[in-house]
């Protein structure tokens, strides 16, 4: 990776990160790899970066038969939510916060964080 599209990267989530206090963002490959950023903290990286890819691709396939394109998937949880979107079409851009109510008003700030990421790829 390029210096400079690394240091972008790192902007990009920082931003997210600082935005979004508490949540865990991270920058994962459509193949499941943990590109950049963190995972939440109780769980294993690798296994929660392939299971987020694995959740967003079976959306796109899943939407895709209903002859529509997915814009993000997202999980509801008792108490928080996970937030996957493509950013690019080789990554995915991937915000676990722990208050659901926080996905709401996020939207709009992790759309345009995507574009940004996807345009380094």
């Amino acid at each position: 990776m390029s210096q400079a599209r690394e240091a972008e990267v790192e902007r990009v989530l920082d931003e997210l990160q600082e935005a979004f206090p508490g949540s865990s963002v991270s920058l994962l490959t459509r193949t499941g790899t943990l590109y950049a950023g963190r995972a939440p903290a109780d769980v294993n990286r690798e296994t929660f970066a392939a299971m987020m890819a694995v959740l967003h691709g079976a959306s796109e396939t899943g939407t895709a038969e209903l002859g529509e394109e997915l814009v993000a998937a997202e999980l509801r949880l008792k108490s928080g939510a996970v937030f996957v979107v493509g950013a690019g079409k080789k990554m995915l851009l991937c915000v676990h916060f722990k208050d659901a109510a926080a996905l709401d008003a996020a939207r709009s700030k992790l759309a345009t964080a995507a574009t940004r990421l996807a345009a380094l790829f």
